[in-house]
């Protein structure tokens, strides 16, 4: 308590539980209590009874794109794709059910494994050579289709693809990193400006359907601009659809040191030094630094402050001290995510 109000334990006057009050009272006391307004009680009671939360664990939610009319989602990521293969890639095709019908070549130049021979023409798709790196690029986006629908992501590289789009068109830079460059389909997306094709990547690394995992599309934004993205995410999945992702601070061992000296009365000088004490090694707990520095296992010997303080530290190490925003996870449901997770809400 008294590190949360920041005052010490020696005040009078800081918030306090009283023992003989700090228990759950029972039917009798609470009525006895509230004797001259007992429908208190009794409403209390009804709130009770209607409080009845089961969260499913395990099951996924993911928000489904709604793909313009006439269009399936599957449908309508073919489409999106092969509208924007004559800026990848030079080709004018057409998404006809599950195939790509290829109408023309603009520039055969685009095209990462076309290698011209003699009496070549780069703007004849039925060229050899240019046919068979149009080829390259339609059997790759084949491949990373059947992945896609197969698995059940459709939707996902939609959504993704829409709000980066929306980004750009407002002059926001949205930047994918990691393995998602390793899909054509994030290229054709506009998602990556990375080609695959050109650069020997593999899809696999990003999703693989022998390992079924979520795909992870990591996305640079300006931190100035970032709340513009969500706010889009917001109005068009629905504001009870979309949250934040939250992230809890933990008292470590150099912070707890710090928090109970205070709350103690120790001056920060004298807090400042034990907690210098300690080893700075990753996630090292007051119990290895014990072990590990002599200077504090005979401040912990010889000072009684320092002992009592430590002894109290022990107890609170680990412990939750605060919650904070994730600086970049934002979560997007089927549904009104409080019917699936519990929610916090910030004052701001």
């Amino acid at each position: 308590i008294c590190i949360g109000t920041q005052t010490h334990l020696d005040d009078p006057n800081r918030m306090n539980y009283v023992p003989e009050q700090f228990f759950l009272r029972s039917a009798e006391e609470m009525a006895a209590l509230f004797i001259e307004v007992p429908e208190a009680v009794k409403n209390t009671v009804g709130v009770a009874e209607q409080c009845n939360v089961e969260i499913e664990l395990g099951e996924l939610h993911y928000p489904v794109f709604d793909p313009p009319e006439s269009f399936t989602r599957e449908g309508y990521l073919r489409n999106v794709l092969a509208k924007a293969m004559p800026k990848r890639y030079g080709i004018c095709a057409e998404a006809k059910g599950e195939e790509f019908i290829i109408h023309s070549i603009e520039d055969a130049n685009l095209l990462p494994t076309y290698r011209p021979s003699n009496g070549s023409n780069p703007s004849d798709k039925d060229d050899p050579a240019v046919a068979m790196a149009i080829q390259d690029v339609i059997n790759r986006v084949q491949v990373e289709l059947n992945v896609i629908e197969k698995t059940g992501f459709v939707s996902y590289f939609l959504i993704v693809g829409d709000f980066i789009q929306y980004g750009r068109s407002k002059g926001i830079t949205c930047v994918a990193r990691g393995s998602a460059a390793g899909s054509i389909v994030t290229y054709l997306l506009e998602i990556s400006n990375v080609d695959p094709l050109r650069y020997g990547l593999l899809f696999e690394r990003f999703l693989n359907p022998e390992r079924v995992n979520p795909p992870d599309i990591d996305i640079d934004i300006p931190d100035d601009r970032r709340a513009e993205l969500i706010e889009y995410v917001r109005d068009k999945y629905g504001r009870d659809c979309v949250a934040q992702i939250i992230t809890f601070g933990t008292m470590g061992s150099k912070s707890v040191i710090r928090d109970v000296g205070r709350v103690m009365g120790l001056s920060y000088g004298e807090c400042d030094r034990l907690a210098k004490m300690i080893p700075d090694e990753l996630k090292i707990t007051l119990e290895k630094s014990l072990e590990k520095s002599p200077e504090l296992k005979q401040a912990y010997d010889n000072e009684e402050s320092t002992r009592e303080l430590i002894d109290t530290a022990f107890a609170l190490e680990d412990l939750t001290r605060n919650s904070s925003v994730h600086a970049a996870g934002v979560v997007i449901g089927s549904q009104s995510l409080v019917n699936v997770l519990p929610l916090k809400t910030d004052a701001d």
